[in-house]
């Protein structure tokens, strides 16, 4: 996304002496208006090579149409611009809507290629709310279509304990 929405030529880029020529960007903001939600990420630092964008401590949201806000904080990731593609590592947030509200935290979080709508989780999801707790081990995601976890266990939570 950010390679087309700045309209980056690397081309142009002068390389220097004994390697591949390179664009770092600070401080981006990105916003995308997509099926009525408004995503936006906030990226301290983007460094470009090749296909392969590098980033550094990412921040979103998404605001649905219905009021809902899902966050996301990652320290890490890459943008493969080749085949709008999004890896990020270590990542967690909060999903809010009026009913209900939970913590996610994922080692890993896919998302693009096919399905623009849909984040994948392939090495796990952790969710936890006020009235159960959910680890799968992978998981995919859709603000359409809600969470479907893979071989996952959940625990809720009541006055005399927890159960399962």
């Amino acid at each position: 996304m950010l390679y087309s929405d700045l309209n980056l030529d690397y081309l142009e880029v002068e390389e220097p002496a004994g390697g591949v020529g390179a664009v770092e960007l600070k401080d981006v903001t990105l916003r995308r208006s997509l099926s009525g939600d408004l995503w936006t990420f906030l990226v301290r630092s983007v460094s470009k090579k090749g296909g392969i964008g590098d980033l550094k401590d990412v921040a979103g949201n998404r605001i649905g149409p219905n009021g809902s806000v899902w966050t996301l904080t990652s320290p890490e990731g890459e943008y493969d611009s080749s085949g709008d593609r999004l890896v990020l590592r270590n990542g967690s947030g909060v999903f809010e809507e009026k009913k209900e509200n939970f913590d996610w935290v994922a080692p890993v979080i896919f998302w693009g290629g096919a399905s623009s709508d849909r984040w994948s989780f392939p090495d796990g999801l952790t969710i936890s709310g006020d009235r159960y707790s959910l680890t799968g081990k992978s998981a995919e995601a859709s603000p359409s279509e809600g969470v479907v976890v893979q071989e996952g266990v959940m625990v809720w939570w009541h006055e005399g304990g927890s159960g399962r």
